[in-house]
């Protein structure tokens, strides 16, 4: 009786050894797997973490970039608009200074003879003048080139006249200007492609 007890006893104990050594091991086995899960998933957030990081990094320095590249081009448009408002400054007071009635009177010549040659007479052809100089004008062609006048040249007051003058054929839709503002913006427009060059080749030297 007493060996039949002790052989119960101790299969029970063997039973329940085993039960727990398999209830252990299935625990750890749990166990890794969740580890390897968590370390799965914090491997992937990390790569998103770095990855997003690395495309906040690109997209700011392409910002920066574009932000310097627009910068340097307002700069380069600032100088160019500075130097441009300068040579028109220049070229406006030369313009003005060398625009005496004198030579504005031998221009109006020129281009009366000019028309006339090219029509083969002067008829329908006005000079547009500024008002105060409209007097001393007509003073000067009655008495210098009285015949233009006899053929039919026409000297008009014009408010929009500051300097220099206008002229016109009736008729032919033909319109030239020859006052400051017109010689000082042809000018300018000569000039122009030269200075972008200089610009553009001090920004390059720099």
């Amino acid at each position: 009786m007493a060996e039949e007890l002790q052989h119960l006893i101790d299969r029970i104990q063997k039973d329940g050894v085993a039960k727990a050594d398999a209830e252990a091991a299935r625990i750890v086995a749990e166990a890794r797997l969740k580890a390897d899960q968590l370390v799965k998933a914090a491997e992937s957030q990390a790569g998103e973490i770095v990855s997003g990081a690395e495309r906040e990094a690109q997209l700011f320095a392409d910002r920066g970039r574009k932000a310097l590249e627009q910068a340097s081009r307002d700069v380069i448009l600032s100088v160019q608009q500075a130097v441009t408002d300068t040579l028109r400054r220049i070229v406006d007071a030369s313009v003005g200074k060398a625009m005496t009635p004198e030579l504005v009177r031998e221009m109006m010549v020129k281009v009366v003879e000019s028309y006339c040659a090219a029509k083969g007479d002067c008829a329908e052809i006005d000079l547009l003048v500024n008002p105060a100089d409209q007097k001393a004008v007509v003073d000067f062609f009655l008495r210098e080139y009285r015949t233009a006048l006899e053929k039919g040249v026409e000297i008009h007051a014009d408010s929009g006249v500051v300097a220099g003058f206008r002229a016109s054929v009736e008729g032919e839709h033909v319109h030239h200007e020859f006052t400051r503002k017109e010689i000082t913006e042809a000018f300018c427009r000569l000039l122009r492609p030269r200075l972008a060059e200089i610009v553009k080749g001090a920004v390059s030297a720099g």
